[in-house]
């Protein structure tokens, strides 16, 4: 028998700002559409590590990540958490191998210490060397996908009222008119239809017909 084929990893990397924060529902979403799960990380500069304790920036990194993980586990996502130390470019690419990850979702914002114009951006290094395809999530491209997933789920909710109040605007209209019709047609046969099939053979089952088939119309305009 076959080996159970071992579920995929989307690496997230952050940085710790706000602006970050952006590639979390892009993650989400092609993590449910991969069914993956995702690894978030976080890289360290080695000086904000201390072997014989924990430091303050090590230990707001895991706050902060174990923060977005139980956020996505609450999605009903496997997610965790991993911190590293070192240049944050090549750390990525390393966790990227060392995890086997499938897709690698960066923000276009992270920026390593020294100069871009030196080093190139992080997003650039991770890019030229990843073993996997790289998302580049830019931070106004992350809050439009956020509020468009807000408005849709807003939409979803109130579609099936909307739809209910469409039927029943369309069912009153048609009530309406049908029974205008019906008074017009009583009217007519009361002054004129006696007189109307003394002279003439006429069908009213086709007038009446034809006056639901009016009625049908104008109520669909309504």
């Amino acid at each position: 028998m076959s080996e159970e084929a071992q579920p995929r990893t989307i690496l997230v990397p952050l940085d710790l700002t706000p602006a970050g924060e952006v590639k979390i529902p892009v993650a989400e979403e092609y993590a449910r559409a991969l069914g993956a799960d995702v690894l978030l990380l976080h890289v360290l500069r080695p000086g904000d590590v201390d072997p014989s304790s924990v430091s303050p920036s090590e230990a707001v990194a895991r706050t902060y990540l174990d923060s977005i993980g139980a956020h996505l586990r609450g999605a009903g996502i496997h997610a965790e958490g991993v911190l590293r130390t070192g240049a944050p470019g090549p750390i990525i690419v390393q966790e990227a191998l060392i995890r086997d990850v499938c897709l690698i979702i960066i923000g276009t914002n992270v920026r390593p210490p020294l100069s871009t114009a030196v080093l190139g951006s992080v997003a650039d290094q991770v890019a030229r060397a990843a073993p996997c395809p790289v998302l580049l999530v830019h931070p106004m491209q992350g809050m439009r996908h956020s509020m468009n997933s807000s408005v849709a789920s807003s939409l979803a909710g109130i579609a099936p009222s909307l739809f209910a109040l469409a039927v029943l605007v369309h069912t009153l209209g048609l009530i309406l008119v049908a029974g205008a019709m019906a008074i017009l047609f009583y009217q007519f046969y009361e002054r004129w239809g006696l007189g109307l099939l003394r002279h003439t053979w006429f069908n009213f089952d086709l007038l009446w017909a034809l006056a639901l088939i009016i009625a049908g119309g104008a109520a669909l305009v309504v």
